[in-house]
């Protein structure tokens, strides 16, 4: 799993399955806790205070070290909006709330994936949330019905990974955030517990066969699997299986001979520390060496958060656990004091005290589209991706100053071309329901922004200095045929694309489109903050002009078949030159606008809308 969030090129394509580490995790969970509140209960000593406090030993501490010590290295490193994001995702990280955070944050305004530091306690606060309810049901059930306990929970897996495999193809955010999905994975390890309670432990007799199976089975997951395929979904149950046969079968094979060795024994026991701390090291390189990130800067990041690893499970996790050496209720005192600072810091930094006394760095306008509804009163639809976010606030105070109103209909990664969609079931949808609503409106004017380049060319961008922009998230399959099939040919999609804008047209619509926005590569924000005497970023016109060649073609046949294209490449670009700051920043990162930049094409846009409604009230006047 570190591996796979280091991205590191040497080892490119090895592990596209990385991310399933989380699943096999919550598998091994399930049957450590599960074996641990049996055998309790069975002796007579289970409580659910201790198992509580127990949890609080293991986990709060070492989260706490990490939390304190990610605020002060982003009170250097980050830029205002970033260090505010953190902020708010340690504190729902501290309440096990962070899945909810990343589910429900704006993915218009959020920072890319690597750059999150706590995007990974995602996971652990799944864990948490189920092992909030878990020992409740579990122990009522070995009470009432022991003999039935392993049929309840195989009844709870398939429920769990029914809903599972459902919301994969729904909404597959909710189906990976969502701890009810993840339930079946924890369950399976259960499973093995309950098992082992009531019948003996499997004998020698086929163990390496099957223990060997289940190491297979995580193999080929890891490195056939790849984010193309819903997590979780019936996909997963390849690794989930394997993992299963591993735990039941490993100690009475070779198997576990090989899995027993002393270092990776070590690494064992530091994993949760080390699972703490490597994702805020590698956010953390990324966002100081912006443009310049390496895997020699990837791999240090990485041997840092093992050292941090293991001085946290050594010096803080280990004696903290301890009774003995730290009493329950001078631990308590500590969590209590320990939780309160770091709740109160995280709310005071979010304020923007702490972000505006360290850093001068001009911030990039970042647009909150909430209260952004369909609704039957609105002049004006926007439609597209993240890129058309930034327009929301300049376009809606504008229109409001006109006595007109905005709906905005957005859709991270989806560019509106209803002909051809994302390899993604949600894409299609969004674009589908975009497009009934517009047809079914008496909206008349549609502006549409959306990054069409990056679609139509299957890529995101590597500048002139070699250096590509950190994706969000990789795009499956790009864009496709309603029907499946691969486009290939961008050309194409500059057809389809007009033939849908054709269409909305041919009902009455007013279409208004932007020249495509020149992309940087890097985040120009923090490439300056780090590089202070360093010349802003620009990216040469004629490079600008090759890449967007397609779409700049397809707008000028939608130019002439009488659509309206806003001229924008003067408000980025010399003749030279495209600049990531002229005057203020235009960029919000390696391609999205800041708000400045888009209350300036704004302002030309809404001089060509005030032209056209002035023109058909004089044509509504002369009308006899």
């Amino acid at each position: 799993m570190i591996l796979y969030h280091a991205d590191l090129s040497i080892f490119s394509g090895w592990f596209p399955g990385g991310f399933l580490g989380v699943d096999i995790f919550f598998v091994i969970s399930g049957y450590l806790i599960t074996g641990l509140i049996l055998r309790e209960s069975r002796q007579g000593r289970f409580s659910y205070a201790n198992f509580y406090l127990r949890r609080a030993r293991r986990l709060l501490p070492a989260l706490f070290t990490v939390a304190t010590v990610s605020l002060v290295v982003g009170w250097w490193l980050m830029l205002p909006s970033q260090f505010r994001e953190m902020a708010e995702s340690i504190r729902a990280a501290l309440l096990f709330l962070s899945n909810m955070f990343f589910l429900f944050e704006n993915s218009y305004t959020a920072e890319v994936a690597p750059l999150k530091p706590f995007l990974h306690t995602w996971s652990l606060s799944v864990e948490e949330q189920f092992y909030l309810l878990y020992p409740v049901a579990l122990i009522t059930l070995f009470h009432q019905v022991r003999r039935h306990v392993f049929t309840a929970l195989v009844i709870t897996a398939a429920m769990s990974l029914g809903l599972s495999t459902y919301l994969a193809l729904v909404t597959s955010d909710y189906a990976f955030y969502l701890f009810p999905t993840r339930i079946w994975e924890l369950v399976a390890g259960a499973l093995i517990a309950v098992r082992e309670l009531q019948a003996k432990a499997p004998g020698r007799q086929f163990a390496d066969a099957w223990a060997s199976i289940g190491l297979v089975l995580i193999a080929i997951s890891i490195t056939l699997i790849d984010d193309r395929f819903a997590d979780p979904s019936l996909h997963t149950v390849v690794p989930v299986m394997g993992t299963v046969l591993v735990i039941q079968y490993a100690p009475a094979s070779r198997v576990g001979n090989l899995l027993g060795v002393r270092w990776l024994v070590t690494c064992g026991l530091m994993s949760y520390s080390l699972y703490l701390w490597h994702h805020p090291a590698l956010a953390f390189a990324r966002i100081a060496w912006v443009g310049q990130v390496t895997d020699l800067v990837l791999a240090m990041a990485i041997l840092i958060s093992v050292i941090a690893a293991w001085v946290s499970w050594r010096f803080i996790e280990t004696p903290l656990r301890n009774q003995q050496q730290v009493h329950d209720a001078t631990f308590l005192k500590g969590l209590v004091g320990s939780l309160t600072a770091l709740l109160l810091l995280p709310g005071f930094s979010a304020n923007g005290t702490i972000p505006a006394i360290m850093s001068k760095t001009p911030e990039t306008g970042v647009v909150d589209l909430e209260g952004f509804e369909p609704g039957d009163e609105a002049d004006m639809i926007l439609v597209g991706d993240s890129h058309a976010a930034p327009f929301g606030r300049s376009l809606r105070e504008q229109l409001q100053n006109r006595g007109l109103h905005l709906c905005a209909m957005l859709h991270d990664g989806c560019p509106y071309i209803y002909s051809a969609i994302r390899a993604n079931r949600q894409c299609a949808e969004h674009n589908a329901s975009v497009r009934q609503r517009i047809l079914d409106s008496n909206v008349t004017d549609i502006f549409i922004v959306s990054r069409f380049t990056s679609a139509f060319e299957r890529s995101t961008y590597t500048n002139a200095n070699g250096v590509t922009e950190v994706p969000i998230v990789p795009h499956p399959g790009w864009l496709v045929r309603a029907t499946g099939q691969p486009i290939e040919d961008p050309n194409i999609l500059g057809e389809l694309l007009l033939r849908d804008l054709s269409e909305l047209m041919e009902r009455g619509k007013r279409i208004y489109l932007i020249e495509p926005v020149p992309e940087l590569g890097i985040h120009p924000v923090l490439h300056w903050k780090q590089n202070r005497n360093v010349p802003t970023v620009k990216e040469p016109v004629d490079r600008y002009l090759r890449r967007n060649q397609v779409i700049l073609d397809a707008l000028g046949q939608a130019k002439q078949n009488g659509m309206h294209v806003i001229e924008t490449r003067t408000i980025f670009c010399d003749d030279s030159f495209c600049h990531a700051r002229l005057g203020d920043w235009l960029y919000r990162d390696d391609n999205h606008l800041s708000h400045y930049a888009a209350a300036q094409i704004v302002e030309r846009l809404m001089l060509q809308i005030d032209q056209n409604r002035a023109l058909l009230i004089d044509a509504q006047e002369t009308t006899p």
